[in-house]
């Protein structure tokens, strides 16, 4: 498992917005948000090679936030 810095720094990014909205940072949201990542496409190398290492999985329906990170545990309660 070698993750460069900017893998960890992305994985940081998405699992800190993930906490504070429930959901995962866009692209465009990933790129915004850190000064390293000059583009959507850098950004999307890094998010497919964090989801290939197994540190993010994709949701089983296709979104502009489809990468969650793995040990991100989701609960949803159905309303009594």
């Amino acid at each position: 498992m070698n993750l460069t810095e900017a893998n960890l720094r992305i994985l940081v990014f998405i699992k800190a917005f993930w906490l504070k909205n429930y959901c995962s940072p866009t692209l465009r949201e990933i790129v915004a948000g850190l000064d390293h990542i000059s583009s959507i496409s850098v950004a999307s190398y890094h998010a497919n090679r964090l989801r290939d290492l197994g540190f993010l999985k994709e949701t089983p329906k296709y979104t502009s936030r489809a990468l969650i990170p793995t040990d991100m545990v989701i609960v949803f309660s159905g309303g009594v």
